[in-house]
C-alpha cells in the first residue's frame, strides 16, 4: 500500500511523492514504537509540552519507517487499466470525433456497437483486478 504526498509538474511531467507502507515497514514502526521509553512524556505536566513530545518521538520513527519515494507515475489505483483498453478508449475518442465530423450512419452505428463492448470489457477488468485484491488480501 502506498500512499501518495502530493504531485509537482517538472518540465511537463507529473512527479509524485509517496510513502511506503507495507507489512515490513509497519512492523518495523511498531518495533521501534515498542522500544521507545515514553517516560520523558509522562515526567511533565504541561498537555502542550506532552502532546509536543509525543508527536516529535511519533514523527521521528514515522519518518524514519515510512520514507518518501519520488516516482514519475502513480503505481497503485486502477490497475485494470491494460494497454488494450488504453488504446480501445484512444480509439473510441477518435470514433467520437469522426462521427461528429462527418455525420455519417454507418460510423454512428459502428460506434454505438462499439461503445457497449468496450464499457463490458472494462467492468469485466476491474472486476477481475478487484477480485485478485480481494484474493491477495486473504
Amino acid at each position: 500500500m502506498t500512499i501518495q504526498i502530493f504531485q509537482k509538474h517538472i518540465n511537463n511531467q507529473h512527479v509524485y511523492y509517496k510513502r511506503d507502507i507495507n507489512q515490513s515497514t509497519i512492523a518495523e514502526f511498531q518495533l521501534k514504537l515498542s522500544y521507545e521509553t515514553w517516560d520523558k512524556i509522562f515526567m511533565k505536566n504541561d498537555v502542550n509540552e506532552i502532546y509536543n513530545s509525543f508527536l516529535n518521538i511519533f514523527l521521528r520513527h514515522y519518518h524514519s519507517c515510512f520514507p518518501v519515494i519520488k516516482t514519475n507515475r502513480l503505481s497503485y489505483g486502477k490497475l485494470w487499466i491494460t494497454s488494450g483498453i488504453r488504446i480501445s478508449c484512444k480509439h473510441k475518442r477518435e470514433l467520437y470525433t469522426e462521427c461528429r465530423k462527418y455525420k455519417n450512419p454507418t460510423l454512428n452505428k459502428y460506434y454505438k456497437d462499439y461503445c457497449p463492448i468496450l464499457s463490458k470489457v472494462i467492468k469485466e477488468a476491474k472486476k477481475m483486478e478487484y477480485d485478485r485484491r480481494i484474493f491477495k488480501l486473504n
